[in-house]
């Protein structure tokens, strides 16, 4: 399996910054503390996109791959402290045949999205970018009573297929959102779009 850097497919940009912004860090923590937490208090804002694969497939916890297969999409399919030529994926052995998936499908399930903060600040903001009339199926970690929640709120009432290790979908449109940036570094548009996202249940 090789590397796919980028999408052979369409990609609708988002407007989005290329600017670095900076967590205060906590006044009354030891400087040791602080000294720890001040690389992860520089965070980056990244471009948003909206990529369409024809024929694109899903595998596992919403990893993009080529429409043959071969190749994965890095960018969209993480894999947390490894190298971007060194994913998991490159020596699986195993994979099993897809399972096909009519009309357009979008993936914002991310890798430990089933965790709450990685749904929150990483699969979540990837529902947010999409319109919910636009796409019949998603696959999603969506078990959770939070996020059957989100999906309420967000409107999207077409089929949710949950994301689960080992599953694998060849899909006749896949839409993939972009990830929001570094994992666990949010940008401060992404925190905005969330809170303006819940406001409502403030309301009620």
């Amino acid at each position: 399996m090789q590397m796919l850097s980028r999408f052979r497919g369409s990609a609708e940009m988002m407007p989005a910054g290329d600017e670095k912004f900076s967590y205060a860090l906590p006044t009354h923590a030891t400087d040791e503390f602080r000294e720890f937490l001040k690389p992860w208090s520089l965070v980056e804002t990244m471009p948003g996109f909206l990529a369409r694969l024809p024929g694109g497939r899903v595998f596992g916890s919403g990893n993009v791959l080529s429409p043959d297969g071969r190749s994965i999409a890095r960018d969209v399919s993480p894999d947390f402290g490894k190298p971007f030529d060194d994913h998991w994926l490159l020596t699986f052995q195993r994979i099993r045949p897809p399972v096909p998936l009519a009309g357009v499908v979008a993936v914002v399930a991310t890798t430990l999205g089933s965790g709450y903060s990685h749904w929150l600040l990483e699969e979540l903001p990837r529902l947010l970018m999409l319109a919910s009339a636009d796409v019949a199926t998603l696959i999603a970690h969506g078990s959770s009573s939070i996020s059957r929640e989100a999906l309420r709120l967000h409107g999207f009432a077409g089929c949710l297929i949950e994301a689960k290790r080992e599953e694998h979908f060849a899909c006749e449109q896949l839409v993939i959102p972009a990830l929001p940036g570094e994992a666990g570094q949010p940008a401060p548009e992404v925190v905005r779009r969330l809170a303006e996202f819940v406001a409502p249940l403030h309301a009620a």
